[in-house]
């Protein structure tokens, strides 16, 4: 049985395997700053808790479109800004970053999460999303032969492993619609409509492909997203 996929990559992650392309930190920190590159956190919700005598503050969610998909990610997007900050921040030294996003895009609008309180990170906590990663190396032409260790074992099979983010979202979505199945809106989410167990059918598909992102959760989030880009 394969081993889950990673789902995103530190910072030594990324530096590694873009090292022959002449990528260190420095690199990263300018991709911050003309926000080339967008990093993430992983933010995971313990609910209600304590901690010694004090209780946590529970966060505000101000405004959200994202669905289900998103909702259940603990990775976090956050700022070109916040990214630059905690960049340039000494080793160890925690940054403030009052909001996250649950899409890369980062529309305060739609995929906005604003803390009563401030969370905090170092750059030890900052992470790339396997999308982003590979969006990255796609506008930018990096012809980079992966390491065996960056690869998930599905990946270390399967061809599927060239075909960019945007690629594997369209052909998803049209498989999608010939077992006659689409994704609609529903008030501040989404819905499959049509075939029932039209989605399980295409996860079981792309796992028996070998294919990269074909848990259930990446799945329904590609047929999102492609539908949003019609």
């Amino acid at each position: 049985m394969p081993l889950p996929e990673k789902p995103y990559f530190t910072l030594e992650d990324i530096v590694a395997r873009w090292k022959e392309h002449g990528c260190d930190r420095d690199s990263l920190l300018a991709f911050a700053r003309d926000d080339l590159l967008v990093f993430a956190v992983v933010q995971v919700d313990l609910g209600s808790h304590r901690k010694g005598t004090r209780e946590t503050t529970i966060a505000f969610k101000f405004l959200s479109e994202a669905g289900a998909a998103a909702e259940k990610q603990p990775l976090r997007y956050i700022s070109a800004e916040d990214a630059v900050r905690i960049l340039s921040a000494p080793a160890g030294v925690e940054i403030a970053v009052n909001a996250l996003y649950m899409r890369p895009e980062r529309d305060k609008k739609k995929h906005g999460t604003l803390h009563l309180q401030a969370k905090h990170f170092t750059a030890a906590d900052l992470r790339v999303s396997r999308e982003e990663r590979d969006r990255f190396e796609e506008k930018h032409g990096l012809a980079t032969k992966p390491s065996v260790a960056s690869l998930s074992s599905e990946e270390l099979g399967s061809s599927a492993a060239s075909e960019s983010p945007d690629q594997r979202r369209k052909r998803r979505l049209e498989r999608f619609r010939e077992l006659g199945a689409a994704m609609r809106e529903a008030g501040t989410g989404w819905r499959v409509k049509g075939t029932r167990g039209a989605l399980a059918s295409l996860v079981r598909e792309e796992k028996q492909a070998g294919r990269p992102m074909s848990d259930k959760t990446n799945v329904r989030d590609d047929l999102i997203r492609a539908t949003e880009d019609q």
